[in-house]
């Protein structure tokens, strides 16, 4: 069976890079162009990883029995998580006795944990009705899993009602189950089934649903209001809601509030954190409210050995709740004592490929015996704890490491030792002890994929790169650390400065073109105190292109590099552009300053000895045609777009020109990668039952994260079409006509 890095290599990044291939097209006149940016288009030049980090291991906490906790808390808790860890305990043994904590332990150890059984606790010991406890998290994917926590540890517990309350909370039991609908339409989507048997299965399903829900969880807002929960799970943005709007008013009847969490503490800084604060004395005021346990969680809070870093975090967390945080706060994970133990074994790769593949077929192979040796250990977990490589990885991975690196640490030179120890990887997951701890080996695989960084192109008729009247292509600004980024970096090591152009391409045709960046708009539309406005004037050229949206672009040919189109192909609804079309401005342009060199206004060359191309420009996004008025265009912020292409006469589509940049924004390969990412099953799967999976895509920016969902579903709609259209073709075995009759 393949590894994990193989088949992530094969199902999702080759596919990537297929993806960036197929957008892309190369003229056949510029052939030696197409051979630079296939040979850099690869795995090794875009794709850094598998890195392979070790999580925290934490140290063990007090049992379960030894802590205050009802009997029936320790029984529901057990069934999950029968050992705690000690940063858990430590913030249980100040919760459960009212004290507030600041809980500021790693990503996966157990924060959520540490507030759920002291709110368990108090609803079991007293059983009154009411909201007992908020729980706030910045995020509704949050939210929503925080829910099925919650619905795992009160299955037993039906009198402890809990609910949900954010925006995707449908209003009625009716809109409850018309989602539920829908959502079993879009599972079944691909299903043989008539229009009459899909009813019939999305209706079945409905109802064993609603037969299997929860009975103490209440799904729309009509039953929170009816019947306020013990808890309550939201956002800051509804609890503001709910205090504001006369409707909530019930929620908050007969309310014996005792806990508020507040998840993700360090998401709230400077405004918000204020209006956090005051949405919390809100809140106190509103119920009456003398006493509250308040929990702040976060994985980023302060510094665990800096005593100025915790007083601060003290008085965040008191500034934020209006409560007092004692000394024992914030509470960190510490980590746990590695042994090894005695007597002691060493695997090579292959025996640890061998078991591995054994356990699939047999979880209970003989796995002493395929090592080699005999222990009194029954248990593979306990039969790793005597593994020399397994104690030597968790002592010695101390920072994020190359995955082919740890591997040559432990076997030195042998070609299977990347493979042995994904293979042993693979048996510390079969030997977990049970679903809530990772305690023998817990990792983290990371890959870095980065954009690609456009084609280049050296217009130095000496670059030493050129091969006869071919130019020197680049696919990148930053080929070199010690080459100033912009600059070819061949020239460079001739002592000679010479500026690289961007090159774009026609999304049908695949002709390619110059292009610069005229900066005479951006002067003129945001002066600043540097700019001299005499300056100001049209062809200010810079070499790099921008992103931003007052990057104007200039498009140009030259000989011999992008030659001209021979007979250029006119867009006839276009007014004006026949002049610069059929007879562009030809500009001389300086290769070492990547100014234009003429007698002009704006920014011009000023080199003594200047290295000279004519450049003939047949398009400017800020008009220019030499009339006094067109001075006016450069104060002008709508942009005039190419509308065709030179070459083939593609027009531009959506509001896009016909020519493109061989990059792509942080969305674009976001997409690229998210589309096979998508499709990927860690855990293979047998048979033809796929569990739908959930794609989490991270960003800085809230207002790119809400608008990249849609953006993903309008771009990956295409490929799953394909992806269905080629599937029904295949096991038809016979052709077929798509058209429909007429």
């Amino acid at each position: 069976m393949e590894s994990l890095t193989a088949r992530f290599r094969k199902e999702v990044f080759l596919p990537y890079l297929e993806l960036l291939k197929a957008q892309y097209r190369i003229h056949p006149v510029f052939q030696h162009a197409k051979q630079v940016w296939e040979a850099k288009l690869t795995e090794q030049e875009l794709v850094n990883g598998p890195y392979l980090e070790k999580a925290q291991i934490y140290a063990p906490g007090a049992s379960l029995e030894s802590l205050p906790l009802h009997t029936s808390t320790v029984e529901t808790i057990r069934n999950f998580r029968p050992h705690l860890w000690k940063h858990q305990t430590d913030a249980l043994k100040l919760l459960l006795t009212g004290s507030n904590a600041v809980i500021a332990t790693g990503t996966s150890s157990g924060k959520t944990l540490c507030y759920q059984i002291p709110i368990l606790d108090d609803l079991l010991r007293n059983q009154s009705q009411g909201l007992r406890a908020v729980i706030i998290y910045p995020l509704n994917a949050l939210v929503n899993d925080q829910l099925a926590e919650w619905e795992r540890i009160l299955r037993n517990h039906p009198q402890i009602i809990f609910a949900r309350f954010t925006g995707q909370t449908p209003d009625s039991q009716l809109e409850y189950i018309t989602r539920l609908r829908d959502s079993f339409r879009r599972q079944l989507r691909d299903e043989k089934f008539t229009r009459q048997q899909l009813d019939q299965e999305v209706e079945r399903r409905v109802q064993q649903r609603i037969k299997t829900d929860p009975p103490n969880r209440l799904n729309h807002r009509d039953a929170i209001r009816a019947t306020p929960p013990n808890i309550l799970i939201t956002n800051f943005s509804m609890l503001e809601y709910l205090l504001e709007r006369p409707v909530d008013a019930p929620i908050f009847e007969n309310t014996r509030l005792k806990f508020l969490v507040l998840d993700e503490a360090h998401a709230y800084r400077g405004v918000q954190a204020t209006e956090i604060a005051f949405l919390i004395r809100r809140l106190k005021d509103r119920l009456v409210l003398e006493k509250l346990t308040c929990i702040a969680t976060s994985a980023t809070l302060g510094k665990k050995d800096d005593p100025d870093s915790r007083k601060k975090v003290r008085q965040f967390a008191s500034d934020l709740f209006h409560e007092q945080f004692g000394d024992d706060n914030p509470i960190y994970g510490e980590a746990t004592e590695l042994i090894l133990a005695k007597p002691s074994f060493r695997p090579t790769p292959d025996q640890y490929i061998h078991v591995a593949d054994a356990l699939r077929n047999n979880p209970a192979t003989d796995v002493q015996a395929m090592f080699g040796v005999t222990l009194p250990e029954k248990q593979l977990a306990d039969l790793l704890a005597h593994d020399q490589n397994l104690y030597g990885l968790r002592t010695s991975l101390t920072t994020a490491t190359r995955l082919d690196k740890a591997a040559a640490a432990l076997w030195l030179d042998d070609p299977k030792a990347e493979d042995g120890l994904q293979a042993l990887l693979q048996i510390i997951g079969f030997a977990k002890k049970n679903a809530s701890h990772d305690d023998l080996f817990p990792t983290r695989l990371h890959y870095f994929v980065r954009a690609q960084d456009g084609l280049h192109v050296c217009l130095h008729k000496g670059c030493p790169d050129r091969h006869g009247e071919k130019a020197a292509f680049f696919v990148s600004r930053k080929t070199d650390p010690a080459v100033p980024e912009g600059n070819c970096p061949a020239c460079f090591r001739m002592n000679r400065t010479s500026r690289m152009v961007e090159v774009v391409t026609c999304r049908k045709c695949g002709y390619l073109f110059g292009a610069l960046q005229d900066l005479g708009p951006r002067h003129a539309q945001n002066p600043d105190s540097e700019t001299d406005r005499s300056e100001v004037d049209f062809d200010s050229f810079s070499t790099e292109l921008g992103w931003a949206s007052d990057s104007y672009w200039s498009y140009f040919s030259v000989e011999d590099e992008l030659p001209y189109p021979a007979q250029p192909k006119l867009d006839e609804e276009e007014e004006d552009q026949d002049d610069l079309f059929l007879n562009p401005a030809r500009l001389n342009w300086c290769v070492t300053c990547g100014k234009r060199n003429d007698k002009g206004g704006g920014d011009t060359c000023t080199g003594h000895h200047p290295h000279l191309r004519e450049i003939k420009i047949f398009h400017r996004q800020c008009p220019h045609s030499g009339r006094p008025s067109d001075r006016d265009n450069l104060s002008n912020p709508v942009k005039r777009p190419l509308t065709s292409c030179p070459n083939c006469g593609a027009r531009n589509s959506s509001g896009l020109e016909p020519l493109r940049r061989f990059q792509e924004s942080d969305d674009e390969t976001g997409i690229a990668i998210a589309i096979p990412l998508s499709h990927f099953q860690i855990t293979p799967r047998n048979g033809q039952t796929r569990i739908p999976r959930k794609l989490l895509c991270f960003t800085d920016n809230r207002q790119r994260a809400a608008a990249f969902p849609s953006l993903l579903e309008e771009e990956t709609f295409s490929h799953d079409m394909g992806r269905h259209i080629v599937n029904i073709a295949s096991k038809t075995g016979r052709p077929l006509d798509f058209c429909q009759p007429r």
